[in-house]
């Protein structure tokens, strides 16, 4: 069994994906989470938005709106953490 994404102005068939087991969500959330709390939420918000521009501009598929380092700057200090 699998799952789509499908353009709605279209009705084209983006993406087919696999549907995963329980053991292997809780094994992609966990590693997600191992990543993120030991590596990404570490880097000062510049090394990510450097990372994210490279990533955004290396990919041929439309992606997501991405905020600004400023605007997360702004967020950031808003929830008294600190812009590095």
């Amino acid at each position: 069994m699998s799952f789509q994404t499908i353009n709605p102005a279209t009705g084209e068939t983006l993406r087919t994906f696999p549907m995963a087991s329980g053991t292997e969500v809780a094994i992609a959330l966990k590693t997600a989470d191992d990543r993120y709390n030991n590596d990404w939420k570490l880097r000062p918000v510049a090394a990510r938005a450097q990372i994210d521009s490279r990533r955004r501009s290396s990919t041929t598929t439309p992606t997501a709106p991405v905020v600004s380092a400023e605007a997360v700057s702004g967020l950031m200090a808003h929830n008294g953490e600190k812009h590095e």
